[in-house]
């Protein structure tokens, strides 16, 4: 135990974890979508939060710039899911990309065990 600007603190202290786009969307994009959750063990679920018409792109990456899931989300339905129970514990990077492969956004997310 530790003595800590007043606070005693025991152990590893985790901080708290805000998720906000990498790259904010150009304000022509017209797309505005929520991540959650995150952090996650096995899924994330992305829900559309505007009147953005047509098909996204999503690539999950690995750091390294490896990606690891590809997918397609129709925008005529309100959320979409990928799975991720088949990856490492690890921080990933999530491209959203128009149908022209322009990336509009990019998300932070944290897979844990």
């Amino acid at each position: 135990m530790t003595l800590t600007s007043g606070y005693l603190t025991e152990g590893y202290q985790q901080p708290s974890i805000l998720v906000i786009p990498i790259a904010r969307p150009a304000p022509e994009a017209g797309i505005a979508l929520t991540v959650s959750p995150n952090p996650t063990a096995d899924q994330i679920v992305l829900r559309m939060q505007s009147e953005y018409t047509g098909q996204l792109h999503l690539r999950l990456s690995a750091l390294d710039g490896r990606a690891v899931i590809r997918s397609r989300w129709d925008t005529g339905v309100d959320s979409h899911t990928l799975d991720l129970r088949r990856l490492s514990a690890a921080t990933y990077l999530l491209g959203v990309f128009n149908e022209d492969q322009e990336l509009l956004t990019t998300y932070r997310i944290i897979r844990i065990k």
